[in-house]
C-alpha cells in the first residue's frame, strides 16, 4: 500500500512467491484508512492479493480483517495467508515449476498439463494400467483433449498460440475442417463418412505434434528425461468412429507419473486456474508484441473448458415413452410412481459440482425428492438402499440397441475400476466415484429423500 503501482506489486509479488519453499507460507497485511500526514498510500485489497495468488500457483490458507492495535478507530488492517502446496511427494512444486518457469516457446507445454489435468478429473476410469512409476492412458483421449481445448482458441476465434505466428503445426487441414463435425467430441460419439475421416486426421496430426513438441521438452528440472514419455501406433483410417476407449488406445500410449496423476486428481481445482492464468498471460503477450489489442476476458473465456451440455430433454423424453408403453418408472430415490406425479431428472452427482452429462448420472426423481436433494451428493448409505431401483431404471432406459454402447462407453470412461459392461460394474464405480467426490470436494451429502 505503500504507493507501490500494480504493476511493481504484481513484480514484488511474484519475487516473495519465488523465496517460498514447497510448504512455505507468505503472509501479508495491508493497511485501510486516512492516510498518516506526510506518508500517501495507495488502496490495496484483498480481492488483488487473492488474484496475485492464484497466478502464481500459491494456496490461500486464510484471509480477514483486525481492528487496529493503536486503537485507532478510522484504522484497520487485512491479512491473508499463502502457501505453496506440497503433498510430500514433490508433485505439486514440480507442476508449479512446469507452469510458471518452465522455458516456453508456445502455448503448446500448457496445453498438455491442461489436458492432463482434464482428464484426471473428469475420465478416470481411462486409466488402461498402473504401477507405481506411471498410470498409462490412450494417446487417442489426450489428442481428443487436446482438440477440445485448442478449437475455440483457433477456429472460433484466431487467438495468437506462438510469437509472430498465428499458424499452429497441428492445425493442419483436418483441423480447420472440425466445424464441419459440430461440437460432438463426447466419448461415445458415433462419426462416419466424411465426418470421421476430418476427426482421424486431426487426431493423428495432434497425435504427432504432443509427441515430437511439448511431451518431448516437458523435461524434469536440470535433466534431460521427458516427464511424460509416450509411444504412437500405426493406425489406418476407419469408415466409422466410435470415439470410446478401444479406437483411442489404437493411436499409442502416453505415461503420466503417478504422483503427478494423483497430485492432479486430488488438487484439479487447485491446478487449472493456476494453467489457464499462465496461459492467458501468454497469449496477451503475443497479441501485444503484434500491436494487436486482446480483453484479457475474452481470452479467459475462450479457455474456459466446455463441459458436455447440461441437458435433460433425451432423458425426460425416454421417461414419457416408458410411461406412454405401460411401464411405471420410479423415483430412484422414494421408490414412488412417476405414472402421474411430477418429477424431474437428476443428477446423481450434482452437476454444479462436477461436470458430468453421462446417461449413468442422469435419474428420475419425484419434484419434491429433487428439490431436497438439490445439489448434495447423495449418502453412501441412500445410494445402497436405492441400488435395485437405479439398476431398474438403468436396464428399462438405456439397455436399448441404440443408447446401450453409449451408456457403457461414457461410463467406463468416466467411473474409476468398471471391468466389464455389466450394470451391477457400473453401479460399483458409482459407488467409487461417489466416495472420491465426497473426499476431494467435502460436498454436503442428502440422506433423507
Amino acid at each position: 500500500m505503500h504507493l507501490l503501482t500494480a504493476d511493481e506489486r504484481k513484480r514484488a509479488f511474484r519475487k516473495l512467491a519465488g523465496l517460498l519453499k514447497p510448504g512455505g507460507r507468505l503472509v501479508i497485511t495491508l493497511r485501510h484508512g486516512p492516510e498518516p500526514e506526510g506518508r500517501p498510500m495507495a488502496e490495496v485489497s484483498n480481492d488483488e492479493l487473492l488474484a496475485l495468488g492464484r497466478t502464481q500457483a500459491l494456496d490461500a490458507l486464510g484471509f480477514g480483517t483486525t481492528q487496529d492495535e493503536l486503537g485507532r478507530g478510522d484504522v484497520y488492517w487485512s491479512y491473508v495467508v499463502f502457501q505453496l502446496p506440497d503433498d510430500g511427494t514433490g508433485a505439486l512444486p514440480l507442476l508449479r515449476h512446469l507452469i510458471l518457469l518452465d522455458d516456453k516457446s508456445s502455448t503448446y507445454k500448457l496445453a498438455l498439463l491442461q489436458v492432463l489435468v482434464r482428464i484426471a478429473d473428469s475420465c478416470r476410469g481411462a486409466v488402461l494400467r498402473r504401477d507405481e512409476e506411471f498410470v498409462t492412458l490412450p494417446f487417442g483421449l489426450v489428442a481428443l483433449y487436446w482438440i477440445k481445448i485448442y478449437k475455440p482458441l483457433l477456429l472460433d476465434n484466431q487467438f495468437r498460440q506462438q510469437p509472430g505466428n498465428l499458424n499452429c503445426g497441428f492445425a493442419k487441414e483436418s483441423f480447420q475442417r472440425l466445424n464441419q463435425i459440430g461440437h460432438d467430441l463426447r466419448l461415445g460419439a458415433v462419426l462416419s463418412g466424411e465426418r470421421a475421416k476430418i476427426l482421424f486426421g486431426a487426431l493423428r496430426d495432434v497425435r504427432a505434434t504432443i509427441k515430437d513438441m511439448p511431451a518431448r521438452y516437458l523435461t524434469l528440472p536440470n535433466d534431460t528425461a521427458p516427464v511424460f514419455p509416450c509411444y504412437s501406433e500405426k493406425i489406418r483410417a476407419p469408415d466409422s468412429i466410435t470415439l470410446d476407449l478401444q479406437f483411442l488406445s489404437a493411436f499409442g500410449e502416453f505415461r503420466v507419473p503417478t504422483h503427478l496423476w494423483d497430485a492432479m486428481t486430488h488438487y484439479a481445482c487447485w491446478i487449472e486456474p493456476a494453467i489457464n492464468n499462465e496461459w492467458c498471460q501468454i497469449m496477451m503477450s503475443y497479441h501485444r508484441r503484434q500491436g494487436e489489442d486482446v480483453s484479457l476476458g475474452n481470452l479467459f473465456q475462450a479457455l474456459t473448458w466446455k463441459n458436455d451440455e447440461r441437458t435433460t430433454t433425451e432423458v425426460r423424453a425416454i421417461v414419457e415413452r416408458m410411461k406412454h408403453s405401460g411401464q411405471t418408472p420410479q423415483c430412484v430415490w422414494t421408490g414412488n410412481s412417476l405414472a402421474r406425479a411430477k418429477y424431474e431428472v437428476d443428477h446423481c452427482f450434482p452437476y454444479a459440482n462436477w461436470f458430468n452429462n453421462d446417461l449413468w448420472n442422469l435419474m428420475p426423481a419425484t419434484e419434491k425428492a429433487n428439490g431436497s436433494k438439490s445439489n448434495k451428493l447423495p449418502a453412501g448409505e441412500l445410494l445402497l438402499l436405492s441400488k435395485d431401483r437405479i439398476l431398474e431404471w438403468w436396464e428399462g432406459a438405456y439397455q436399448t440397441p441404440v443408447l446401450e454402447s453409449r451408456f457403457f462407453t461414457e461410463a467406463i470412461a468416466s467411473l474409476p475400476g468398471i471391468r466389464e459392461r455389466s450394470l451391477g460394474s457400473v453401479f460399483d464405480g458409482v459407488v467409487r466415484q461417489r466416495v472420491h467426490l465426497k473426499h476431494e470436494q467435502n460436498m454436503p451429502e442428502w440422506s433423507s429423500p
